[in-house]
């Protein structure tokens, strides 16, 4: 009966969304490097079990525990429900690599010449992501999204691709961000295979 349990709970989160939702400013990748809080939603097909709602659901105590084996230091903050999808929303760290140095096993957001946004994804992340698919079957969509915020004194006009800019598909062209104005980019699906086996892409380049 265990074994059934625990078979059913893997085959229900076969497929889920992973979501990590960072949010930075102009004055951040500007500064120096640093570590800040972003929150990841993890969807389950449930935060509670049927017959008794007190309690969570097979499903959500399961990844309650992969997700610290993912990656590291981590918060369980809460499960929540929007429309008809549930997720789990953990407090994760990253990194902000305003001096263009890409280490360390945080996922991160980088700057560097030529740069002025990339994104980071540690080999120890992409090898435990790859071990805990093998091993629960079951498939990770991995996404990033950033809602950057232009704080500095000058507009910036940059080459975006590989990404969407407000719900707006880039494969390669050019995106002005105005000073004050807040962008949320978003990475695409071949961005978030790319990150996986190569670790880093450069999201917005200089013009």
């Amino acid at each position: 009966m265990r074994y059934t349990s625990i078979l059913a709970a893997i085959l229900l989160i076969a497929g889920c969304k992973t979501n990590m939702n960072i949010k930075i400013s102009e004055s951040d990748l500007a500064g120096e490097p640093k570590e800040i809080p972003a929150l990841l939603d993890v969807e389950v097909p449930g935060c509670s079990q049927p017959e008794d709602s007190r309690k969570e659901s097979e499903a959500l105590e399961k990844v309650k525990k992969m997700i610290p084996e993912m990656f590291g230091n981590t918060e369980f903050k809460e499960c929540y429900t929007k429309g008809f999808e549930s997720f789990a929303q953990f407090q994760i760290p990253v990194s902000i690599m305003s001096n263009g140095k890409l280490a360390g096993d945080n996922v991160g957001v980088y700057r560097k010449e030529g740069v002025v946004m990339g994104f980071y994804v540690p080999k120890s992340v992409a090898r435990n992501l790859a071990i805990l698919e093998k091993e629960n079957m079951l498939e990770m969509t991995f996404g990033v999204i950033v809602d950057y915020k232009n704080n500095g004194n000058e507009n910036i006009t940059a080459e975006a691709s590989g990404v969407y800019i407000d719900d707006k598909p880039y494969v390669i062209g050019e995106v002005a961000i105005k000073k004050t104005a807040t962008i949320q980019i978003r990475s695409s699906n071949l961005l978030s295979d790319y990150l996986r086996e190569n670790q880093s892409w450069a999201v917005l380049k200089t013009k």
